[in-house]
């Protein structure tokens, strides 16, 4: 048994954020049913189509263990059919605009009356406060007005990202979470509650450290990606073959261990490293003799000869690497599910193991995480019609109307 069997949740957003939080509660068990209005979810087209039935490879992995609802909100009749399923679900999510949800008479206050038990998250982009709690973003968006392009600046001067979509990713974490925790909460009080989450908040939430300041500390100037003494004493080195590696020289002890293992005991007097903040500062210094050094072995030697003597190292992979890598294979970080307009699909596997859901005897079968493909548009209409108590002339009369399909 999957941890969230029997939890039934109603996924009504769209794009990443969104999405990607409901496909955690789906990987973990629950029943997420993945309602789209006509038109479909806005990541079913984005980057082109590349799979039959109107499927991209963010709406398929963002989409997965969920059944595929089309329902148009706008009729009464679509309203209603929200209204009886969220009378017996235990989630629902959407990332609706400020008042859109009042408009479609699906607010918290509304199914909230209808079932006091039900979880309501709702995923925002800047918050549901300010001047800017109407605009909708994309996560390059955020990342500008968080600070993140600001401090990963070229340098030629020209802001860029981090290279991956950093709120997208890190919302459905810890969404998911807050779900959880709202879930065991409403086992003690018998009441559900709203969750209210933001790209923006886990942008700032992902440079957590930067912002601890002390009373009467003086502001830091001109900081940019690379002025950051953890980030300088990391260097990244080009090995023979013109491969690099990955050195990460934070500890004093880890330096100590990395001069000796290049036969250079001399550094460990030199006094422009003696600590982090000296070795961040003198980089450039550092660079000129470290750097000929490394060009004269393989990635694979230097990986070698750097980890025996603890120093943590591996070499730089390529994306398109990655899942070949034997540590990748071993830990089972992707597996495969067959989609029926794609065939086999690769994605990234559930990144937790639960020793008792499913038990210890199906951790091989790693693949019993991802239990079913994202939906075709529409495909489990009619069913999930039939469960909440709709006959089959209804669910006719209703895809005649246009209400679902």
């Amino acid at each position: 048994m999957l941890p969230l069997e029997g939890v039934r949740v109603l996924d009504l957003a769209i794009m990443y954020a969104g999405p990607g939080s409901t496909m955690y509660l789906g990987d973990m068990g629950a029943d997420v049913i993945k309602i789209e209005q006509h038109a479909g979810d806005d990541s079913r087209g984005m980057l082109g189509t590349p799979f039959l039935g109107r499927n991209t490879r963010a709406f398929m992995v963002m989409n997965r263990n969920k059944r595929g609802m089309v329902l148009d909100l706008r009729q009464p009749a679509g309203k209603e059919i929200l209204h009886r399923l969220a009378k017996t679900s235990d989630v629902l999510l959407h990332n609706f605009r400020p008042g859109v949800a009042e408009r479609l008479g699906i607010d918290y206050p509304t199914l909230q009356g209808l079932n006091p038990r039900l979880i309501y998250a709702w995923v925002s982009a800047f918050g549901i406060k300010g001047p800017y709690a109407t605009r909708g973003a994309y996560d390059n968006v955020i990342q500008g007005y968080s600070g993140l392009y600001d401090v990963r600046t070229r340098r030629d001067g020209e802001p860029t990202g981090t290279g991956t979509f950093i709120s997208d990713t890190s919302v459905p974490m810890l969404l998911g979470f807050a779900i959880g925790a709202a879930l065991w909460a409403r086992e003690r009080t018998g009441r559900g509650q709203l969750l209210v989450a933001s790209l923006l908040g886990l942008a700032i939430a992902s440079q957590s450290p930067h912002w601890v300041k002390v009373q009467n500390e003086a502001p830091e100037e001109g900081e940019s990606y690379g002025d950051d003494p953890v980030e300088r004493a990391c260097p990244i080195l080009e090995c023979q073959g013109g491969e690099y590696l990955n050195v990460a020289l934070v500890a004093d002890e880890e330096w100590r261990s990395f001069c000796r293992a290049l036969g250079k005991d001399d550094l460990l007097s030199d006094g422009r490293f003696a600590s982090l903040e000296d070795r961040a500062r003198h980089r450039g210094d550092l660079d000129q003799i470290i750097a000929p050094l490394f060009r004269e072995r393989t990635v694979d030697e230097w990986a070698q000869v750097l980890g025996q003597a603890g120093v943590p190292c591996i070499p730089v992979v390529r994306r398109n690497d990655v899942v070949d890598q034997p540590y990748i294979v071993q830990n089972h970080l992707f597996t495969t599910v067959q989609h029926p307009a794609a065939g086999s699909t690769r994605m990234f596997n559930v990144p937790v193991r639960l020793t008792e859901n499913p038990g210890p005897a199906q951790l091989s079968d790693v693949t019993g995480w991802v239990r079913r493909p994202a939906p075709l548009q529409g495909q489990d209409t009619d069913a999930i019609l039939g469960e909440i108590g709709y006959s089959p002339d209804e669910i006719r009369s209703l895809h005649e109307s246009s209400v679902v399909a």
